[in-house]
């Protein structure tokens, strides 16, 4: 009779259960955020002779394990290899930030903060502005900033709305009690950016917006007793304020090159509409309507990203600025919701997917050849 060796045979079993386990953590690790990179044919700059047969992208019947108990909220890039991201938990206050590298794939706890439900990371990535929307006063101290670097949290002000940071990163703006302040690092004091004159004008400001020079500060006002909303700026210099036109309703707005902008607002029969205004001729052009829309024009101020849905698909088209004739080139559709889409400086276009087929959340950039 053949003898048996126990002991070689538990460490047989061992072996085998170690490995079941390290696959499943393996598998766990890489599906919990997915997350994909797709090389266009041109650059965005130029976006018309992008060939849709191999750069539209179908991932309908993709199989991804869902995250549990969390949404992906928000995308931002803290560089050009490195994306943040928020995640919102059902049971839990506040949000967490999560980096994801673009080059190893790799997914790290950055911080997190209770009071606050939107984030905002500086242009060189070293700081972050927690703070919370326009209709929430969740905490006395609703503006924090923290400090990658020193791993510090500074409260700044109490119930503060939108901010945009300063294209240096010096600072960044923000309203409290119906007055903008921009606030400095170096400093670590806030200043009044309304003159006594200009503040009798405003109502209910929000949207901030800081031209890529830094030299105009734009944002919304809303009228209280109507829908009309009024577009303004600040002269960063005198501080002499400028009504520059008024619309029914606005959602968005995106500045480019000091003299356009282009933003989105209510459309008949509940739809939303794209518009190009630009300043020097006042003249107003309408690029496109659709149930929903979102936009992000990237740092170089050449190319518009437009997403468009109507609660069943949506799609990702890229849109030339320079040129006279607005065209749109769709690249991604997908039968979901496309959300938080996002330009690094070298012009990643980097988006959120959540799937009405199945449950999963997905990360994707795009990443456009020179």
């Amino acid at each position: 009779m053949k003898k048996i060796n126990i002991k070689g045979k538990y460490i047989v079993i061992l072996i085998t259960i170690l490995i079941i386990l390290y696959t499943c953590i393996v598998f766990y690790k890489s599906y919990l955020y997915s997350y994909k990179t797709i090389i266009l044919n041109e650059p965005p700059f130029n976006a018309n002779d992008i060939n849709l047969q191999t750069s539209n992208i179908s991932i309908e019947n993709k199989t991804i394990t869902p995250i549990k108990d969390a949404k992906i909220d928000k995308l931002s890039w803290m560089s050009n290899n490195k994306l943040v991201f928020s995640l919102d938990y059902a049971n839990t206050k506040g949000i967490e930030l999560n980096t994801l590298s673009i080059e190893n794939e790799e997914i790290q706890k950055l911080c997190s903060n209770d009071d606050s439900l939107d984030f905002s990371m500086a242009p060189f990535g070293n700081n972050v502005v927690f703070h919370n929307n326009y209709n929430n006063q969740a905490s006395s101290t609703s503006i924090y900033l923290y400090s990658i670097k020193n791993k510090t949290y500074i409260p700044i002000d109490s119930s503060t709305e939108f901010i945009d940071w300063l294209p240096d990163g010096s600072g960044f703006l923000y309203s409290s009690k119906n007055q903008l302040f921009v606030y400095s690092l170096n400093n670590k004091a806030k200043k009044s950016l309304i003159r006594e004159d200009s503040y009798k004008v405003l109502n209910n400001m929000y949207k901030f917006k800081v031209s890529k020079d830094g030299s105009r500060y734009y944002f919304l006002t809303k009228d209280s007793y109507e829908n009309n909303i009024s577009v303004y700026v600040i002269n960063s210099k005198d501080l002499s304020l400028q009504k520059l036109f008024t619309f029914d309703y606005i959602y968005d707005f995106n500045i480019i090159n000091n003299d356009t902008i282009i933003f989105s607002a209510a459309a008949s029969n509940g739809n939303m509409a794209l518009f190009k205004y630009t300043l020097k001729d006042k003249k107003m052009l309408p690029i496109i309507e659709a149930k929903n829309i979102d936009f992000q024009v990237n740092h170089d101020e050449t190319i518009l990203a437009l997403v468009t849905s109507n609660f069943i698909t949506s799609n990702i088209s890229l849109i030339p600025i320079n040129k006279k004739e607005l065209k749109l080139n769709k690249i991604f559709e997908i039968k979901g919701t496309i959300n938080s889409i996002a330009w690094s400086k070298d012009s990643k276009l980097a988006f959120i997917v959540y799937s009405n087929t199945s449950e999963y959340q997905i990360i994707y950039t795009y990443t456009f050849k020179k």
